[in-house]
């Protein structure tokens, strides 16, 4: 990664509004659900965006789980968010073997880039780029490991080495990476998932969780994912 690709997506990013990691409270949203007028705007939006999503690689829905589900849980994160990285490492493992690893319920990751706002963009574009080389198990898989090494490389002296190191797990040397960073489309669908969060969902901060087009709260999580399947 040159300064050449750190100087374009300051560029592309620099008239972006900045989310916070976490709600107001600092424990992560906590939002109530979204009432009638937000459910027929997110239906309205969702079949806009419906065929773009369901592309292959680094341009679509990045998804793990049934993809078939009735169920469908949307997380709206960021790759910079302490709070996103702690959900990640911490809680997520359970939730991912419980109920989608499982097939129960289609889970989908979009972007919603915190500060340092350059680095995040950075970290979710190479994670989209790794998509397109190994399928969206590749997305999850580098983001994994930018959630594992956070401190390292977005709050670090040396990001360009530590994203280095997670990106050649994905088979991404220095070169692909820099070509990555000049994608301006991949950067257009982040925009679009950040314009979707704020316009339909209301979203303030991240983690954010969408279940069947309702905002829940992180600390319910599970318990609405087994309310929406019907377990006890």
């Amino acid at each position: 990664m040159n300064n050449n690709a750190l100087k374009y997506l300051a560029l592309v990013t620099s008239s972006l509004s900045l989310l916070a990691c976490g709600g107001a409270n600092g424990q992560g949203q906590s939002d109530t659900s979204a009432g009638k007028s937000d459910t027929a705007q997110v239906s309205e939006t969702e079949s806009a965006l419906e065929k773009e999503r369901s592309r292959d690689g680094a341009l679509g829905d990045m998804v793990i789980g049934n993809p078939d589900s009735d169920i469908t849980l949307i997380e709206y994160a960021s790759f910079t968010c302490g709070h996103c990285a702690n959900f990640h490492l911490n809680v997520f493992p359970a939730i991912k073997e419980k109920y989608i690893t499982s097939n129960k319920i289609k889970f989908i990751f979009r972007e919603l880039p915190t500060g340092p706002q350059e680095l995040s963009y950075i970290g979710s574009v190479l994670a989209r780029c790794a998509s397109d080389r190994g399928g969206d198990e590749a997305f999850f898989a580098v983001g994994d490991g930018l959630f594992r090494n956070q401190q390292l490389w977005a709050f670090g002296n040396e990001p360009k080495l530590e994203l280095l190191k997670i990106t050649t797990q994905a088979g991404m040397d220095e070169e692909a990476v820099d070509t990555c960073l000049k994608r301006q489309e991949i950067v257009d669908v982040i925009n679009k998932n950040v314009k979707e969060a704020n316009d339909v969902y209301k979203v303030t901060g991240t983690p954010t969780f969408i279940l069947n087009g309702k905002k829940i709260k992180t600390s319910a999580l599970e318990e609405e994912l087994a309310n929406a399947l019907g377990e006890e």
